[in-house]
């Protein structure tokens, strides 16, 4: 198994100044080893995604979603790019892409009153470079775990590096497949949000690190690529 890094552990969200904004910003790697654990590798960049979902306020003439409204219940989806510097934090400034009621209607006018759970989700295309870069990482922290108490350690580790990069470069290289970081507020964290500056959809700053640990196809489905 891997040793993943510990994800989110904070969000922070402020306005500024008059209409706020959405942003993100956090670290951005790939999974660590015992050899990249002081400079972790990490992507250039990569699209980032914000689902939120809470209550607020709006009008929906629509009425299949009258219920809603009385709720106040919404989800909304949060889409940018995001560059990484080089400290590993990456800065993304996003458009509220999708606002809509559980029942499927849009909200043009949503007022956020409150955010009741917050996924955020960091994708790197699998390209040649990406997908070297990714599997190296992780056949890093694979050697870790099969190696550890070897009595020829550094053998062990040069086969089962060259074993897990050669499966997971086969499986990563796909124009189709992304190189994904997922996390979710804890929720201590969303019972700590000051969302009484907050003017429309919009959700500040959103403060998440994120750790690439595995690959998905265009179903989303996880990618063996283990040896």
């Amino acid at each position: 198994m891997n040793r993943l890094t510990p994800l989110l552990l904070t969000a922070l969200l402020t306005a500024c100044g008059g209409q706020a904004e959405t942003e993100s910003t956090g670290n951005a790697q790939y999974v660590e080893s015992s050899e990249t654990a002081d400079e972790p590798a990490r992507p250039d960049g990569f699209f980032l995604e914000i689902r939120a979902e809470g209550t607020g306020t709006f009008d929906v003439a629509a009425p299949e979603c009258q219920a809603d409204s009385l709720t106040g219940s919404f989800n909304a989806l949060y889409e940018g790019e995001a560059d990484v510097n080089n400290d590993g934090i990456y800065i993304a400034s996003l458009t509220t892409a999708e606002a809509q009621t559980p029942s499927g209607c849009d909200l043009p006018d949503l007022d956020i009153g409150l955010v009741t759970d917050i996924v955020v989700r960091g994708e790197v295309q699998a390209t040649s470079s990406n997908c070297s870069t990714y599997c190296d990482s992780q056949a890093g922290a694979y050697a870790d775990t099969e190696c550890s108490g070897d009595a020829d350690e550094a053998s062990c580790r040069s086969t089962a590096e060259a074993e897990y990069t050669s499966s997971c470069t086969t499986s990563c290289e796909s124009s189709t497949n992304v190189i994904v970081a997922e996390t979710s507020l804890t929720a201590t964290a969303l019972t700590s949000l000051d969302l009484t500056a907050l003017t429309g959809a919009a959700l500040g700053t959103v403060t998440a690190d994120l750790t690439f640990d595995h690959i998905e196809d265009d179903s989303g489905e996880t990618v063996d690529e283990a040896p």
